[in-house]
């Protein structure tokens, strides 16, 4: 979903959960949580 969302592609009907689930993957990413060069963060 996250990978979608910032990529604008996502049903909108699951806006809300996509919306959230990019909000916490791009956290995860910025606090090094999670490895993912190729994850778009300059959305």
């Amino acid at each position: 979903l996250a990978y979608n969302y910032r990529e604008g592609r996502y049903d909108d009907r699951n806006e809300w959960a996509s919306r959230l689930s990019a909000e916490a993957y791009q956290r995860l990413v910025e606090c090094d949580m999670v490895y993912d060069p190729e994850y778009p963060t300059s959305k």
